[in-house]
């Protein structure tokens, strides 16, 4: 069921979240928690479960996909900004 299986994940990441110490996170809990928490509620709503290694790939390609927005030059020269962002966009593709 899709609103069990968002209520289950929404309490573990609170149960998570809870148990963590602040001092370890600098007193708050930062944006890479949240970006995960979203990613993990929408590959539960999709595909029933999780793979955490797969979440974590999925999350890391996004951000390299991200900062190719930002590369100064557009041609793919390996190595670069603009290469890493192509390589993981065909990766999630």
């Amino acid at each position: 069921n899709y609103f069990e299986a968002m209520d289950k994940t929404t309490m573990e990441e609170l149960e998570s979240w809870s148990s963590s110490s602040p001092e370890e996170e600098g007193g708050y809990v930062s944006s890479e928690v949240f970006k995960m928490y979203a990613l993990r509620l929408f590959y539960i709503s999709s595909f029933g479960t999780t793979d955490e290694v797969i979440l974590r790939r999925l999350h890391d390609d996004f951000k390299l996909w991200l900062n190719g927005f930002t590369a100064l030059s557009t041609r793919r020269i390996p190595g670069s900004t603009f290469a890493k962002a192509m390589d993981a966009r065909d990766r999630i593709l």
